[in-house]
């Protein structure tokens, strides 16, 4: 375990530099070739990705004839995916509104979910209560074009007397 974390220190800036640059699926052929794919793999384990990433990121490498090491990658994201299973995390994703694409283990899952759902449940009624303000504002814009054509009827009755 202290190995892959070395690594993935030593490597933070390489695959920021990546992440800056390339995006998620257009790899150069010096990114493919120089990733630490273990760190790669972390990083998208803590955010919770699907290894779908690393099918783009696999078709990218192999457009420049390097093949991206699934092993290495899966370690990283194992780790990483500890990372992202926590309860504060799961949390945090419900009141974005984000969506959970059920990659935490079973054994992290059951408290990930409970407080992801109570996370998504705030956003839900902060979302009803922006609404409600909304549709508020809207007729109280409403109420006061009514009443400014009002006013300006009963002036033009007025001028008409």
């Amino acid at each position: 375990m202290g190995r892959v974390m070395d690594k993935i220190l030593i490597n933070a800036a390489m695959l920021l530099a990546i992440a800056w640059l390339g995006g998620c699926a257009s790899m150069s052929s010096e990114e493919c070739v120089n990733s630490d794919w273990v760190a790669i793999g972390y990083e998208d384990g803590s955010r919770g990705y699907t290894t779908d990433k690393f099918g783009s990121r696999r078709k990218a490498c192999a457009k420049h004839g390097v093949t991206a090491d699934f092993k290495a990658y899966q370690e990283g994201r194992g780790e990483g995916l500890v990372e992202f299973c926590q309860p504060s995390r799961g949390y945090n994703l419900g009141v974005s509104g984000g969506a959970y694409y059920g990659v935490c283990d079973v054994a992290m899952e059951e408290e990930f979910l409970d407080a992801y759902r109570v996370g998504l449940q705030l956003h839900s009624l902060r979302s009803n209560v922006n609404d409600s303000n909304s549709r508020i504002y809207s007729k109280e814009a409403e109420l006061k074009r009514t009443k400014e054509k009002i006013r300006d009827m009963q002036a033009e009755l007025i001028r008409e007397t």
